[in-house]
């Protein structure tokens, strides 16, 4: 399966501006792709169009803290995946994703090739889907502390 950028529509943050620029380049104007230099930025384009399948944050926006970015951006946009940009320091992310707070992550640089391949697997993912169907996730009642005690 290849990603195809005409079913997929892409809001990447980029706070580095020459970064952005190359990204700019690299994806084309006429890939369904927008590149916004701010945290600020993304969630007004979001408030106006709320369509993007794959929203990439940065994992220290310099704007607002990306826990609060996704939670005001899912508002607009409650279907999008939200995946980290990560920097090289940070080569696992992984919590993140089993705590469902975000949907993956991506380290740093980003490129074109990188944001495809990643989106290659991600949709691998998504169509295999193996967590949730082989190992469906246990939510605990609201009465269940996850502590037993006993008397010996």
């Amino acid at each position: 399966m290849e990603y195809n950028n005409k079913t997929r529509e892409i809001l990447i943050i980029c706070e580095n501006d020459l970064e952005e620029k190359q990204l700019k380049n690299e994806m084309g104007k006429k890939s369904n792709c927008c590149v916004v230099s701010s945290g600020n930025k993304a969630l007004n384009v979001i408030k106006h169009y709320s369509g993007f399948s794959d929203i990439f944050i940065p994992l220290d926006l310099e704007d607002m803290d990306y826990s609060d970015f996704i939670k005001f951006s899912k508002r607009y946009s409650p279907d999008s995946n939200y995946i980290l940009i990560s920097p090289p320091t940070l080569p696992d992310l992984g919590w993140l994703v089993v705590g469902k707070e975000i949907d993956g992550y991506v380290q740093e640089p980003l490129s074109k090739g990188k944001i495809t391949k990643f989106l290659n697997e991600f949709s691998k993912l998504q169509t295999n889907n193996l967590i949730e169907r082989d190992f469906p996730t246990w939510r605990p009642s609201a009465y269940f502390s996850g502590t037993s005690f006993s008397r010996v």
